[in-house]
């Protein structure tokens, strides 16, 4: 947005946690990890609990975290991923590849030009305990 215009894309409500905003390069989209408001937990199903009734994994630091993306313009927010994944910082390769770190691994997501998830992420790499990720074209 030009001029120096600030604008709320977020309401302080929707979400109980947010983090690592990024625009894209084309200044269209801002993509953005943040806890599922819901807090659900996306789990395998395990048969041999579920007959044991085995009680379901609590959860300490507020994961699950969920990437987001939306307009620079403003809207709603759709859903990029369901990884359950630990505080995700994204970063964008470029107008059509995210990437994300978070604590279960390092995961691509392409984008098409209207916003859409072509596919499901990828993991390209191992995780690590609350690291952020930096790109540069050169």
């Amino acid at each position: 947005m030009g001029g120096g215009q600030r604008k709320v894309l977020v309401e302080g409500h929707k979400y109980p946690q947010m983090y690592g905003p990024s625009l894209s390069p084309n200044g269209k989209w801002v993509v953005f990890s943040a806890i599922n408001p819901d807090g659900t937990v996306q789990e395998e199903t395990n048969f041999l609990d579920w007959l044991l009734f085995r009680p379901k994994t609590a959860y300490a630091h507020e994961v699950p975290w969920e990437l987001y993306m939306m307009p620079a313009s403003g809207g709603e927010a759709t859903k990029l991923t369901a990884l359950s994944e630990d505080q995700p910082h994204p970063v964008w390769l470029n107008d059509g590849t995210i990437t994300l770190l978070g604590l279960k691994g390092m995961y691509t997501l392409n984008i098409d030009g209207n916003g859409k998830l072509v596919g499901t992420s990828t993991r390209v790499g191992d995780g690590v305990r609350h690291g952020t990720l930096t790109w540069r074209s050169p």
